[in-house]
């Protein structure tokens, strides 16, 4: 797989443009750069990886490092499973495409710490060239897990997304790039006239008790 390429292809430029807050570097959120390839983190299992537990690790999303990027190859009836956590509460923002310009269906699926679905698509694309994302707000800090299949639409089944569960085989088979990104929740400080506000009040509320006893 050769990230370059996927670029050249405008795969990563469209991934940006679908995105829905759109990436604030799509150069640094698929590890494009003149040495070549540096995923964050790929997929390791050779053999299905068809449960969240035995998930391979992303990493954290922090607020100095809040991208990651990793890689995967999805055969038939796999599902790639990806843990990851977040470092503070955060909006969060995945996407993924196939590397090939072949026809595949593709499914994405989140769920909490407790293997619980927060939110999934799925999408056929005849074209191989259409990517997806997916973003879910204000998230707490914690560990979460991401699932990327192939998707057939005859057989899908329930909340589940086809290859998220063995009752839902598919038969697709392509390279793939993840790309994570969180965005902290901002915390507002108070202006300094409204602490200078508080400050004063606390004076007065003394001086009036002061005031009564006297």
């Amino acid at each position: 797989m050769n990230i370059q390429l996927l670029a050249a292809a405008g795969i990563v430029g469209t991934l940006g443009a679908n995105a829905i807050a759109g990436f604030s570097n799509i150069d640094r959120a698929f590890g494009i750069s003149y040495a070549g390839v540096d995923y964050d983190f790929t997929e390791q299992n050779d053999s299905f990886n068809n449960i969240y537990t035995t998930a391979d690790s992303a990493g954290t999303l922090t607020t100095d490092n809040p991208d990651l990027v990793g890689s995967g190859h999805i055969q038939a009836g796999d599902v790639d499973w990806f843990a990851f956590a977040l470092e503070n509460e955060s909006s969060l923002q995945f996407a993924t495409a196939a590397t090939l310009d072949t026809p595949y269906g593709l499914s994405l699926q989140m769920l909490n710490a407790d293997g619980n679905i927060l939110v999934g698509d799925a999408e056929m694309d005849p074209d191989g060239s259409s990517p997806l994302s997916i973003q879910q707000a204000l998230l707490p800090r914690g560990t979460y897990y991401i699932g990327i299949s192939g998707f057939d639409a005859d057989v899908l089944n329930g909340d589940l997304l086809d290859g998220m569960n063995s009752a839902s085989p598919h038969n697709y088979d392509f390279d793939y790039v993840l790309s994570l990104e969180a965005t902290p929740v901002a915390v507002v400080p108070l202006p300094t006239a409204a602490w200078a506000g508080l400050g004063m009040l606390i004076p007065m509320g003394v001086a009036r008790r002061l005031r009564k006893r006297m």
